[in-house]
C-alpha cells in the first residue's frame, strides 16, 4: 500500500515560528512533524510515500532526500498554485495504483493505521474518514455518522451556534483510486468542504472510523505547547531518545551540563548544548540542538529551537523561541509569548504574555513589550460577537483603536474601493467615525461620509452609491457609555462572519495596507439623505388613501431626539397625524400607557434611535414585540401580496406556516438571527414593489407607515388585525453548558431522537404537533432551547424534559 502526506501548508496561525519553514518541518521534540508521520507509516509497513509540496518545498526535499535514511521511498509532487486539500493530490494519480492512505503532515498521532485500513475494506467504501472526539470542535470539521458507521453529513469549522456533534475529521483518509475521477481539475477543491459532500450526494459510500488513539492537530501555539506536554505525559506512543540524565530526562550527545545546574523531568535537551551553573531547566521544557544557556537562568514549560543563546539570569515561562534567538542578560519572557527566528532581545527587557515578535527584530534594553511587533497573530478575545462589535468609549474603543480598525477594514476591501460610513447624532459616535475614517484613508479607500443617518438609510445608501461596503456607528441600546459598530456588505446587509474574521486577523497582525501619498482620496461628504428616502417612500405609499380615510393618530416614542425629528418630517409629508411625541431613555410600556391615555392617541409606536426597531402598543396596552410583531407584519405582507415568500428564523412559531398556507405563501427558514434574515432579504431589490418584508421588519419608519396605510385601506384598527393572528405557545430558556460539552450534548441528542434533524442552526426535534429546537450560543457557554406545543403546558413539559437531558450529559461530561 502507498500513502500521500499533504505537506504544502504555510502554518499561518503558528507564525512567527513558521515564517521561514513549512509547517510540516516544525520541530516536535526536536524532530520535524512530518518525520513523525513518516515513522508512523513505516511502522505499519507503508514505505512508498508521496509528499505534496507548496510552501518552501526545498526545505523538505533537502532534508529527506529520497527517504532511504528512514527506510522509505519518497516521491515529491509540487503544486504550482494552491488547489485545496483534495486538489493537491491530483498530481499523484500516476503514483497511486490501489487503495491508499492520505495523512496531513502537521499532526501528531499514534493511530493504528492497520485497523483503519481493515475497517475501510470491511465497509467497502470509496473513502473512509478517520474521526475522533473533540471537546471543543469549533476549529475543526465536524462529522455526523449513522448507526452503521457511514457518513451522514459535514460542517467545516462551525461557529459555536452551529455545533451539532463532538466528532471531528482528523484529515486522515483511506481512499480508493476512483476518487481521482471526482476531483475538480479546474478549481481548488477541499476534501471536507467540496469533494466528500459531492460524493455523499451521489450516493457513494463514505465510512467513518472513530479512533480513540492519540491525535493532535498542531494548528496553534497553544496546541503546539500542549502536544509536547502530552508526549512527556506518555499520552502518545513514541520514542524520542534515551534517558541519559535521570528519570524522564532526555539529553542529546555532546551536551555539557554544569554540576550546579538543576534539570527537572520530564524534559528534553538537544545535542551539543551548554547549561550553565545554577540554571534550572524545568519540567515540560524542550531545548533544541546547539543552544547555549548561561548561569542562573530559569526555564519552565518552554520550547527553544536550535542555536539559541540565553544570557545570564533570564527567565522563560511557557514561551517559544525560534531558531538563532539571542536573549541578553536578565530578559523575562512570559506565557504564550513567541519570539521569531534571529531576534535579539537586549538586557532587562520584558516580553509580556501572548506577545508575538516577528523574525529578525531587535528589542532595545529595558523595553517592556506589551504589543505585538509588526506582523503578528496573538491570543486574543474576539473583536466581533454575534451582535457585531461593541465596546466602552475610551476604554475598549479609543481613537487609536478606531484608526487601526479602519485600516484593517480598508485592507480587507482593498485600495480604491468605496465605502459608506455614517453615525447617529452622539459626539462619541462622531469621534469614533472620524478616527475610523483616518484609518480608511491611509489604505486608499474612497470614503462617502453621511453626517447623521438612521441605520436603514445607511444600508440603502450603500446600494445607492454602489459601495463595496458600509459602516454605521451608534450608541449602544444597553448603555450610553458604549458604542456599537455595524459593518455592511455591498448589498447593505450585515457583513458576513468571514469578513469579521478577516478584519480581526489583520487588526491583530497589524498587516495593514498603506497607500502612496497621491492615492489618499478626498472625503465625499454627503448631506442629508432624508429627502431621497422620503421620495422613495412616497412613491411606494398610497398617501391619498391615508389622507381620505380615517387615519389613526400616533404617539411617537423614541430614545433618540434626531429620530423623532426624522419621523416627524416623514409623517408630515405622508399625511399621518402625530398625536404626541415622547423622548425616553428606554422603552417602558407602563409610563407610555398613561401618556397615551392622556393624549388619546389611536396607536403608540416606539422607534429606537437606530431606526431599525419598532415596538407597537395596542389600545389595551399590549406590547407587540418579537414573535407577535413578526406574525403581524407577515400577515400584512401576505394580505398585501398573496403567494409571496417570507424569510423566517428557525425559532419562529409554526403558526407562521399556517398563516402562509391560507394565503398561498411559502416560508423559508434560516438561522435564528437578524443577520441571517437580512442577508437573505438583501439578495433582492429592497425597492421592489410598494411593500416588502425588509420595509416591514427592518426599517421602522417605513414599517410604521405601511402598517398605518394597511389600516386605512382596510378601515380597521390594530386591535382588529391582531384578532386574525392565531394563538401560539412558544417557550425559550437557556441552559449553562461548557464549551467542552456542547459538541457531545448535540451529538447525543441527535443520535437518541429518531425525529432529530441537523439544521443550519442547531438541532430540531419534530413531534406530532410540537417541536424542540436546540441552538448553541455563538459567544457564551449556553444552549438555547425553544419549544412549541398545542398548549402552554405541553411546551413547558417539553422544555423541562430537554433541560434535564442536557444537564445529565453535562454532569456526565464533568465527571469524566
Amino acid at each position: 500500500m502507498k500513502a500521500i502526506i499533504m505537506a504544502g501548508g504555510k502554518g499561518t496561525r503558528l507564525r512567527p515560528i513558521t515564517c521561514s519553514i513549512p509547517k510540516p518541518m516544525l520541530p516536535v521534540m526536536n524532530i520535524p512533524l512530518i518525520e513523525h508521520i513518516i515513522n508512523l507509516l513505516k511502522k505499519h509497513g507503508i514505505v512508498d510515500i508521496g509528499i505534496t509540496l507548496m510552501f518552501l518545498p526545498q526545505r523538505i526535499t533537502s532534508y529527506f532526500g529520497d527517504g532511504s535514511k528512514w527506510g522509505v521511498r519518497l516521491h515529491y509532487f509540487t503544486e504550482e498554485k494552491p488547489m485545496g486539500t483534495a486538489g493537491s493530490i491530483l498530481s499523484t494519480s500516476s503514483f497511486i495504483d490501489g487503495t491508499f492512505v492520505i495523512i496531513s503532515g502537521d499532526c501528531i498521532t499514534d493511530l493504528d493505521l492497520a485497523q483503519a485500513i481493515e475497517y475501510h475494506r470491511l465497509k467497502q467504501a470509496m473513502a473512509t474518514l478517520v474521526l475522533t472526539r473533540e471537546e471543543n470542535p469549533v476549529n475543526f470539521g465536524i462529522v455526523a455518522t449513522d448507526s452503521n458507521g457511514y457518513i451522514a453529513g459535514f460542517l467545516e469549522k462551525p461557529s459555536r451556534c452551529e455545533v451539532f456533534s463532538d466528532t471531528i475529521n482528523t484529515g486522515i483518509y483511506v481512499l480508493e483510486p476512483e476518487i481521482f475521477n471526482h476531483i475538480d481539475h479546474d478549481k481548488p477543491s477541499d476534501f471536507s468542504r467540496d469533494l466528500f459532500p459531492v460524493l455523499l450526494d451521489k450516493g457513494h459510500p463514505l465510512a467513518g472510523f472513530v479512533t480513540y488513539d492519540y491525535w493532535s492537530d498542531i494548528g496553534t501555539v497553544e496546541s503546539y505547547l500542549n502536544t509536547h506536554c502530552d508526549i512527556f505525559n506518555l499520552k502518545v506512543e513514541s520514542s524520542f531518545g534515551k534517558n541519559k540524565y535521570g528519570d524522564n530526562i532526555i539529553i542529546g550527545r555532546s551536551t555539557i551540563i554544569e554540576p550546579t545546574a538543576v534539570i527537572n523531568g520530564p524534559c528534553l535537551i538537544g545535542s551539543n548544548c551548554y547549561i550553565g551553573h545554577g540554571t534550572v531547566i524545568g519540567s515540560y521544557s524542550v531545548i533544541g540542538n546547539n543552544c547555549f544557556i548561561e548561569e542562573q537562568t530559569s526555564i519552565k514549560r518552554s520550547i527553544l529551537m536550535s542555536n539559541c543563546s540565553i544570557g545570564r539570569g533570564c527567565e522563560l515561562r511557557g514561551s517559544i523561541l525560534g531558531n538563532k534567538v539571542r536573549l541578553m542578560h536578565y530578559v523575562s519572557c512570559y506565557e504564550n509569548a513567541v519570539v521569531g527566528d534571529e531576534c535579539v532581545i537586549h538586557e532587562r527587557s520584558i516580553i509580556k504574555p501572548n506577545i508575538r515578535i516577528w523574525p529578525r527584530k531587535i528589542v532595545g534594553s529595558l523595553s517592556v513589550v506589551d504589543r505585538n511587533i509588526v506582523w503578528v497573530s496573538r491570543y486574543k478575545p474576539e473583536l466581533f460577537s454575534q451582535d457585531g462589535l461593541t465596546g466602552t468609549v475610551n476604554v475598549d474603543i479609543t481613537p487609536e483603536f478606531a484608526s487601526r480598525l479602519g485600516s484593517a477594514y480598508g485592507s480587507v476591501l482593498g485600495q480604491g474601493k468605496s465605502i459608506v460610513i455614517s453615525s447617529d447624532d452622539s459626539n462619541a459616535s462622531s469621534l469614533f467615525k472620524y478616527a475610523f475614517i483616518s484609518g480608511l484613508m491611509s489604505v486608499g479607500i474612497k470614503v462617502n461620509n453621511i453626517c447623521e443617518a438612521p441605520v436603514p438609510l445607511s444600508r440603502q445608501a450603500v446600494r445607492l452609491l454602489q459601495a463595496a461596503g458600509g459602516v454605521h456607528v451608534k450608541r449602544s441600546s444597553e448603555s450610553a457609555d458604549k458604542l456599537e459598530i455595524d459593518f455592511f456588505d455591498k448589498y447593505g446587509a450585515d457583513a458576513d462572519s468571514s469578513v469579521a474574521k478577516s478584519i480581526e486577523s489583520i487588526f491583530y497582525k497589524e498587516d495593514f495596507l498603506r497607500c502612496r501619498t497621491q492615492s489618499i482620496l478626498d472625503i465625499n461628504n454627503i448631506g442629508d439623505l432624508s429627502d431621497w428616502y422620503l421620495r422613495h417612500l412616497l412613491e411606494r405609499t398610497d398617501t391619498g388613501c391615508i389622507r381620505e380615510k380615517a387615519c389613526p393618530s400616533v404617539l411617537l416614542v423614541s430614545n433618540g431626539e434626531s429620530m423623532l425629528s426624522f419621523i416627524r418630517n416623514i409623517f408630515k409629508e405622508l399625511g399621518i397625524p402625530i398625536g404626541g411625541e415622547m423622548l425616553v431613555r428606554e422603552f417602558d410600556s407602563k409610563n407610555i400607557r398613561s401618556v397615551e391615555h392622556f393624549l388619546s392617541a389611536d396607536l403608540t409606536a416606539f422607534i429606537d434611535r437606530s431606526g431599525e426597531k419598532l415596538i407597537l402598543v395596542d389600545s389595551y396596552g399590549q406590547v407587540i414585540d418579537g414573535n407577535l410583531f413578526f406574525l403581524l407584519t407577515s400577515y400584512i405582507l401576505l394580505q398585501s401580496i398573496p403567494r409571496c415568500n417570507i424569510v423566517s428564523p428557525m425559532n419562529m412559531t409554526s403558526q407562521l406556516e399556517r398563516i402562509a398556507a391560507r394565503h398561498g405563501g411559502t416560508i423559508k427558514r434560516v438561522k435564528a438571527s437578524k443577520h441571517a434574515i437580512l442577508k437573505e432579504l438583501m439578495k433582492s431589490d429592497i425597492y421592489d414593489g410598494t411593500i416588502n418584508q425588509y420595509m416591514l421588519q427592518f426599517d421602522a419608519a417605513a414599517s410604521l407607515a405601511k402598517i398605518i396605510e394597511f389600516m386605512c385601506r382596510h378601515e380597521t384598527t390594530l386591535d382588529n388585525i391582531l384578532k386574525f393572528l392565531p394563538a401560539y405557545h412558544l417557550r425559550h430558556k437557556s441552559v449553562l453548558c461548557s464549551f467542552d460539552s456542547i459538541g457531545k450534548v448535540m451529538r447525543i441528542v441527535l443520535s437518541e431522537d429518531n425525529t432529530a434533524k441537523q439544521l443550519c442552526d442547531g438541532i430540531r426535534i419534530s413531534l406530532k404537533n410540537s417541536w424542540v429546537l436546540i441552538i448553541p450560543d455563538a459567544n457564551k457557554p449556553l444552549l438555547h432551547i425553544y419549544t412549541e406545543g398545542n398548549t402552554g403546558r405541553e411546551a413547558e413539559l417539553l422544555m423541562e424534559k430537554y433541560i434535564n437531558k442536557i444537564k445529565e450529559v453535562c454532569i456526565s461530561q464533568a465527571a469524566h
